[in-house]
């Protein structure tokens, strides 16, 4: 790139009439800012993306993009499917910082950091309500943050009370007398942080003793 002014050229000591002068420049340098920012919608999942947008981004145009991922260094080559615009796509949760475009040689300016989140993880907690019968049913009150009304597996060491229906972060469910160890749910791929255990019990087992007193007199009653 540069400026070539007055080209002429000598034949038999002839030179040129002309003398063309010529520009040669760079293509345009990207400019970019970040755009659209969308996190991963499960944990651990890997359906985030960084749009990026700006000046000398045209489309069906592929470019070079580089960035760090939580400091790991990543080069990719994105094919621009609209003008002004590129989305990096696959990400999952963390930190991405010197975010660039190349085209032809030439870089943009480095745009970051930018944070990806998991979903919020949930929480539960969880009391116990002992059978008021031997061999009957109490039954376990869960309250929870994060986790939207719908229907939900809480499992536990022992085994796992299927489709718990959740409505404004609480739910019951009724159960026999035992331990329920680590109690704990999942909401999009993320398990809840907190494991509860809770232990249900009969009502105390009556005990019974008996001493025989013999009839005094024959065909009498004892007692």
């Amino acid at each position: 790139a540069g400026v070539y002014d007055n080209l002429n050229i000598t034949v038999t000591n002839c030179l040129s009439v002309d003398d063309p002068d010529v520009s040669l420049s760079d293509p345009g340098t990207p400019s970019i800012v970040l755009g659209t920012i969308i996190d991963p919608s499960t944990c651990s999942g890997n359906n985030g993306s960084i749009q990026l947008t700006g000046i000398g981004l045209f489309a069906n145009t592929d470019y070079i993009v580089e960035y760090t991922d939580d400091s790991t260094p990543v080069t990719v080559t994105i094919t621009s499917s609209v003008a002004a615009t590129i989305t990096i796509v696959s990400l999952n949760a963390g930190t991405y910082d010197a975010i660039t475009v190349t085209l032809a040689g030439c870089q943009s300016n480095a745009v970051g950091p930018q944070d990806l989140n998991d979903p919020a993880t949930p929480t539960i907690a969880a009391v116990g309500n002992n059978p008021l019968s031997c061999s009957g049913n109490g039954s376990i009150d869960f309250t929870f943050t994060d986790v939207p009304d719908g229907s939900y597996d809480i499992v536990y060491d022992l085994g796992t009370f299927a489709n718990v229906v959740v409505a404004a972060n609480a739910a019951t469910v009724t159960a026999p007398a035992g331990v329920y160890d680590n109690l704990n749910i999942t909401v999009a791929n993320c398990l809840s942080i907190d494991d509860p255990d809770v232990t249900l019990t009969d009502p105390p087992i009556p005990t019974i003793a008996a001493v025989g007193n013999n009839p005094l007199s024959c065909s009498g009653n004892g007692s």
